[in-house]
């Protein structure tokens, strides 16, 4: 009996999803734009990892010039800054607009402690990456303990 009424709920939820999504298509872009605005700050996507030395974040920054972004560095976090523009094609008629335009913000948190003045970056095909080296008392150290 359970399962029956999960499987009516699933299709059900399923069906509401496929018409929403008819719904959002059938918005005109001029709308959704104007109510949005064209110049709405953004947040681009980033990857963030770490290994022995370092920490590395990426961010998905698409024809952006590299020369606009700000990079700023704290003892918690990195944030990235800049703007991108776009000129709409006069005299045309837009069947989508995905791409991201305007100001962008996003502020990364970092998870341990790293030496921001030796910080590198670089842009590469769309990906912003940034290298922030750990401090030293945030790398791992082994000590080996010998039993008396």
């Amino acid at each position: 009996m359970i399962l029956m009424r999960r499987q009516i709920f699933d299709e059900d939820l399923h069906e509401m999803r496929r018409q929403l999504g008819g719904l959002l298509d059938a918005v005109p872009v001029s709308w959704a734009r104007e109510t949005v605005g064209p110049e709405t700050e953004w947040q681009p996507p980033v990857e963030m990892f770490e290994n022995e030395h370092e920490v590395v974040i990426k961010a998905a920054l698409p024809n952006v010039d590299p020369k606009q972004v700000d990079i700023t560095i704290t003892n918690d976090a990195v944030t990235f800054k800049g703007s991108t523009k776009h000129e709409a094609q006069k005299d045309c008629h837009y069947y989508r607009r995905e791409l991201r335009y305007g100001a962008f913000l996003r502020t990364v948190p970092l998870t341990t402690e790293v030496k921001g003045t030796e910080a590198t970056a670089s842009y590469n095909d769309g990906m912003l990456e940034v290298r922030l080296p750990k401090s030293d008392r945030a790398k791992n150290t082994t000590v080996k303990v010998e039993l008396k």
